[in-house]
């Protein structure tokens, strides 16, 4: 049977055009990220993976366009069936994405241009080299006044009078300088820590530290800016640690506004191309975007057009007579009931014809053994009488050796005769069939077993059968077809080889069949008698009648199955059988 199978090219290009344009899509988005992280690699490390990506994927899809619409150029050249309604269905899809896409560029464009023009502006520039500047004169104002309490005329003076009592020397200081965060103090060998316990000093470095202003250091994430005063008192060393504190997120602060600064004046230098590389990233994303709908429109438009034009086609084919032709088509197709009724259609023309044929080919036949029953019936019995009656006289001496032999040849062709026309009665009145439900693996089995004894050489092959495969017909008449074709295999091997046997369920129209393989390893049949070997009396076999093939072809096609043969000399027959299934779920 030949089959047109849907062409399914343009969606299986299309769906691999998606997935690499997604793919894309977050390698650019990566390669976006890092730009916009650092402006200046839109002119360096990055462009040579994204200049390529720009230009491969617009330029794959441009070669597929091209190519389909070289295709639909043939097909209006050919005037393909439906070729008028895919053109305008192209032709109107490819306009509506080209509206849609260019008032959308243009106006992307040009709020880019006023969005960079807006944000660049030299004010927003200033106010952030402004904040840097608070910044830094907050973080001088601190040292500033560490210093200037470093240096006091009256600091120590305030720590010769309090160098007893150092809880009071810290409010006395503090006094001073209220921004002051701790005091370290270290006096006949008391050591006392006032204030945040974040700016405390390891006594061994406090003990150890330089008279003066300290760099400044950090602790537990906090920065510090300290002074130490050491003064001889009394024949005593004494010491004072004083801290300020710097607010916590002051250097983070600092940090992202210098950081702000750089970026803004790298953007600034760059606001000239960061429009067209705006753009150029629209771009990127649009103009596969329109490709793709236009290759949606070849592909939409093959799902109108296609269907028509595989059924103009198959109704081409069937005026022909190749009443074989079918459509497929995907169960979920809009179209599939259109397809499905047509196919239904062929099949009942196509059994009706093989009925015509068979009624025709079984009535001529009918006729024939009628004829036959009615002429060799007649002589059957007088000659079978007479050979009784010369054996019975055989002991005469003169004609017993001629007559033994001449009547036993007379009974032997006479029962041969008679055989001959059972087989055309037969034919010419098979019974009718009583279908039940037969498992189809037991049946095949059960068959097969009775060559096992009778022929040790021959082996037979089974592929595992799925047990749920149920077949309405008549046993005995499906048994005998098998016995038939096996018969004719074991006969054509000469009693030594292998018979394979495989079943497949094949879907036609709607119903499901089971497809039956018998395969010999036997020499095979002329192609030229291949034509023939249904018919009736067409017979290679010196002691055959010809009706055995016959006789199956009947049996299947009155199960409303079919059965054909394949075969090529030298490499054994194979015989087909399509029988309708209830698949036991």
């Amino acid at each position: 049977m030949r089959i047109n199978r849907p062409q399914n090219l343009s969606v299986k290009t299309l769906y691999s055009a998606i997935l690499l344009y997604l793919l894309l899509i977050v390698l650019f988005l990566f390669f976006t990220d890092q730009v916009l992280e650092d402006i200046n690699s839109i002119s360096q490390s990055y462009i040579p993976f994204i200049l390529p990506l720009a230009i491969v994927m617009p330029l794959f899809l441009m070669i597929f366009i091209i190519y389909y619409l070289i295709k639909l150029g043939r097909m209006k050249k050919d005037h393909s069936p439906g070729i008028k309604l895919k053109s305008r269905l192209i032709f109107f899809f490819t306009i509506i994405v080209l509206f849609s896409a260019i008032p959308q560029t243009i106006l992307s464009f040009k709020y880019i241009r006023q969005s960079t023009d807006k944000w660049f502006d030299d004010s927003l520039g200033n106010a952030l080299t402004s904040g840097l500047e608070v910044a830094l004169d907050f973080h001088r104002a601190y040292i500033d006044d560490l210093s200037d309490l470093y240096k006091s005329s009256e600091i120590a003076s305030i720590i010769y009078k309090y160098r007893e009592d150092p809880s009071s020397l810290w409010i006395a200081l503090k006094g001073i300088n209220n921004s002051l965060s701790s005091l370290q103090y270290s006096y006949k060998g008391n050591i006392q820590f006032f204030g945040d316990e974040n700016c405390r000093l390891d006594e061994s470095l406090f003990l150890n530290q330089n008279d003066g202003i300290q760099p400044k250091r950090s602790s537990k994430g906090i920065d510090i800016l300290s002074f130490q005063k050491i003064l001889s008192v009394d024949g005593y060393e004494l010491r004072i640690l004083c801290s300020i504190r710097i607010p916590d997120q002051f250097n983070i602060n600092t940090a992202r506004l210098t950081f702000s600064i750089d970026q803004f004046r790298q953007f600034k230098d760059f606001q000239e191309i960061f429009p067209i590389y705006a753009l150029f990233i629209y771009l990127f994303f649009a103009l596969p975007l329109i490709f793709l709908a236009i290759l949606t429109a070849f592909s939409l438009s093959d799902d109108v057009t296609v269907p028509l034009e595989r059924l103009e086609k198959a109704t081409r084919r069937v005026a022909e007579g190749d009443y074989s032709f079918r459509i497929l088509s995907p169960a979920n197709d809009e179209l599939s009931l259109l397809t499905s009724s047509f196919n239904e259609m062929i099949n009942e023309l196509e059994l009706s014809r093989i009925k015509i044929l068979q009624t025709e080919k079984v009535t001529t036949w009918q006729e024939i053994a009628q004829r036959l029953a009615h002429e060799i019936r007649n002589p059957l019995t007088p000659i079978k009488l007479s050979a009784q009656r010369v054996l019975r006289k055989k002991d005469s001496p003169d004609v017993v050796a001629i007559l033994e032999t001449s009547m036993n040849l007379i009974i032997n062709e006479v029962q041969n005769l008679d055989n001959m026309l059972q087989q055309f009665r037969n034919f010419a009145r098979l019974p009718k069939i009583e279908p039940v439900s037969i498992g189809l693996e037991a049946l095949i089995i059960e068959s097969s077993m009775l060559y096992s004894e009778n022929f040790p050489a021959i082996s037979f092959i089974i592929e595992e059968i799925d047990k749920t495969i149920k077949i309405h017909a008549d046993k005995n008449q499906l048994k005998q077809v098998f016995i038939n074709l096996f018969t004719n295999a074991i006969d054509a091997m000469n009693g030594v080889g292998s018979i394979f046997i495989r079943t497949d369920i094949v879907q036609k129209g709607y119903t499901q069949y089971c497809r039956i393989q018998i395969q010999d390893q036997g020499p095979g049949i002329p192609q030229e008698d291949i034509p023939r070997v249904f018919h009736p009396y067409f017979t290679t076999k010196k002691s055959g009648t010809g009706l055995g093939l016959s006789i199956i072809e009947r049996i299947i096609f009155d199960h409303k199955g079919r059965i054909w043969l394949e075969s090529q000399p030298g490499s054994g027959t194979t015989f087909y059988i399509d029988l309708p299934v209830e698949v036991v779920k």
